[in-house]
């Protein structure tokens, strides 16, 4: 247990053992906030991912050395744009390295379940049932 002992009681906690987590529902700012930075991390990851995909290809086609350092530049810019992906889905960095399977490594990260930004939930649909905020694309 690595709980401070002096920080006041937080309202999101659960109460004991088997009850469920309850999350307090966010502002309406709070929620724009969240809408931006997930939108954000979405073009970051399409700019970062694609030119990763299409360098891998380009790479495969080309023979010798350059083609092997143009493929490395390729999966190296997938996994960024893949580790941006599982940021915006709610998801840690290191989903990333699913990169390294290239198009098997985007599927398998697409199919993971969304969490919510805010309470961390599983969501499904345009908003967390949790606590309201804006769910991951």
């Amino acid at each position: 247990m690595n709980q401070d002992p002096y920080a006041p009681p937080r309202q999101d906690l659960p109460d004991g053992p088997g009850t469920h987590f309850r999350a307090t529902r966010i502002s309406e700012a709070e929620a724009e906030l969240i809408r931006r930075r997930i939108k954000s991390l979405n073009r970051q990851s399409l700019a970062l991912g694609a030119p990763g995909l299409v360098l891998q290809g380009v790479g495969n086609v080309m023979h010798g050395a350059t083609g092997t350092l143009i493929q490395i530049a390729g999966a190296a810019l997938l996994v960024v744009g893949l580790s941006t992906y599982a940021r915006m889905r709610g998801r840690s960095p290191w989903f990333g390295a699913l990169g390294l399977l290239s198009c098997i490594g985007i599927i398998a990260l697409a199919l993971l379940p969304k969490r919510c930004h805010h309470c961390g939930a599983t969501t499904k649909g345009a908003s967390c049932a949790a606590c309201g905020a804006p769910a991951p694309q």
